[in-house]
């Protein structure tokens, strides 16, 4: 991969300041982050999170970033949407 660090977006709403200090932490190890909160803009929705990953995904790309990076990102959000209920998130 690309040694210069490319930019991740985070956009979102109705995340919490833990939650996103979680995601950022994740991202930010390999990437800059641009932040950028939302106005919630579907009614049927109490929090959205949008990351834009300029990369494709690839197995180039997990061994890059590595698994367990990739893991966690996944549960942190399993974990918001268990929160949230299951038509919520």
């Amino acid at each position: 991969m690309d040694e210069k660090p490319q930019t991740v977006r985070l956009a979102y709403y109705g995340i919490s300041p833990w939650e996103i200090e979680v995601i950022y932490g994740l991202f930010n190890e390999k990437f800059r982050i641009l932040q950028e909160e939302t106005e919630q803009n579907k009614e049927n929705f109490v929090s959205a999170l949008t990351i834009d990953i300029p990369l494709p995904f690839s197995e180039e790309f997990f061994k890059w970033f590595e698994f367990r990076a990739w893991e966690r990102v996944k549960s942190i959000i399993k974990e918001m949407k268990r929160r949230r209920g299951k038509g919520n998130a």
